[in-house]
């Protein structure tokens, strides 16, 4: 046992602590990515002296590839105990920090490799500028892909496969390599960590799209239904004022009612501007138009439109009030911001080299902040900012193109639709 000890101190304690300390290094990465999710540093910081002592004495396990699995096991726990996250997300940022590790670590050796004297002032060098290089990129290009509130939402069976993966690729051939091994053999290895890490990032990325979409098609299945109970509103409203309108050209013909004129005339007003409703010749459409040209006209918002509605035929109803529907939602809140002389949305429906281009248009003093194509929104709950991205949704479904640009303190959102052709 006091030869086992003797030998870790001499030649495997250097490796066994810096292993340590660079394995905590990297999961200070996504720590200072999802801060918010650390807990106070009274318990972090015992959680990690603890972490620092198990691995300083580890001497009793003379295999090194249990001294390795026990401190990569332990760096699990730390993060379990120090981060308020689910174990499955724990355990997936662990073998990430493990990747990170492991390939800071091989491309330290790949530089050091040429030297005849190891161990001296200049491999310390090299092999810490290897470090921060490496861990820099990473966290730039890898680290800052994760989501701020370590929310990953992998499945069970996904993370276990991606901590196989890792373990098979990363960790079991890093301790059964010898040290002296050839260029080729470094680069492989260098390769082999990159693209466990892409594979953690597209695993990540599929299941963050899948969840996006599923978010997307509930909220279009809900517009649906509420626009066209929101039609069926529309047209009892309108009957109703009809019928009202009616009643009150009766009574003002059959009674003398000088004295009340000036009220009339002020509930005819408020009649025509609720019986006012679009008829374009497409229904959904229609049902859109009204709502938000009702809301345009008590907010003193000129809302203007120049629509070829044949050209929406080929484009399913649901489909016409998400579009026409988030899109306006957009424009309105923005012109909100704006002083009423300013407040203007305008929308064209045309035809543009055989395509069919739809346009809405509203006044943008201050362009907006973009991230992914896409406005930066300030709000931050569930739902909000999904409806540029149910329209990008809904028109690559019709294999068509969005584009947004600002010019001359206009936003333009432009969308262009392939027309299906016309069978001979």
């Amino acid at each position: 046992m006091l030869t086992n000890l003797a030998n870790y101190l001499n030649n495997d304690f250097p490796f066994h602590m810096f292993f340590a300390v660079q394995i905590l290094l990297a999961e200070g990465l996504f720590v200072v990515r999802m801060k918010s999710r650390l807990r106070p540093l009274k318990i972090v910081l015992p959680v990690v002296l603890c972490y620092l002592v198990l691995a300083w004495f580890h001497p009793l396990l003379g295999h090194r590839f249990a001294r390795v699995a026990a401190i990569f096991a332990e760096s699990l726990l730390v993060l379990c105990l120090t981060m308020d996250i689910p174990t499955t997300n724990a355990l997936c940022i662990g073998i990430s920090s493990y990747a990170i590790q492991n390939l800071a670590f091989k491309v330290g050796g790949l530089a050091t490799c040429w030297m005849a004297k190891p161990r001296d002032p200049l491999f310390y060098l090299l092999s810490g500028a290897s470090f921060v290089v490496v861990y820099a990129v990473c966290y730039l290009m890898f680290v800052r892909r994760f989501p701020e509130n370590g929310d990953l939402k992998l499945g069970n069976w996904k993370v276990l496969f991606l901590t196989l993966v890792t373990l098979l690729t990363v960790f079991v051939r890093s301790v059964s390599l010898p040290t002296d091994i050839s260029l080729l053999d470094r680069l492989f290895s260098i390769l082999s960590v990159i693209m466990v890490m892409v594979l953690i990032y597209q695993c990540m990325y599929a299941d963050e799209m899948r969840r996006e979409k599923e978010i997307i098609e509930s909220l279009l299945a809900r517009e649906e239904s509420r626009h066209q109970l929101l039609g069926k509103t529309i047209d009892s409203i309108n009957m109703k004022c009809h019928d009202l309108r009616y009643h009150i050209d009766t009574y003002r013909r059959t009674q003398q009612l000088d004295e009340h004129a000036a009220f009339f005339d002020e509930v005819e007003q408020e009649i025509q501007r609720y019986e006012y409703t679009f008829h374009t010749g497409n229904a959904a459409l229609d049902s859109v138009l009204s709502e938000k040209s009702l809301y345009c006209s008590a907010n003193h918002i000129l809302l203007t439109t120049m629509l070829d509605v044949s050209l929406l035929a080929p484009i399913e109803k649901s489909d016409i009030y998400s579009i026409f529907g988030n899109a306006l939602d957009n424009a309105i809140q923005a012109v909100m911001a704006e002083a009423p002389e300013n407040r203007s949305v305008n929308i064209r429906v045309s035809d543009v080299v055989g395509m069919t281009q739809i346009v809405f248009e509203n006044f943008c003093s201050k362009p907006p902040e973009m991230h992914e194509g896409l406005p930066k929104t300030e709000k931050d709950t569930q739902y909000h900012g999904f409806g540029l991205r149910s329209i990008r949704y809904i028109i690559e479904k019709y294999d068509g193109h969005m584009s947004i640009d600002t010019k001359d303190q206009v936003f333009i959102l432009s969308l262009l639709l392939p027309r299906p052709q016309q069978s001979a």
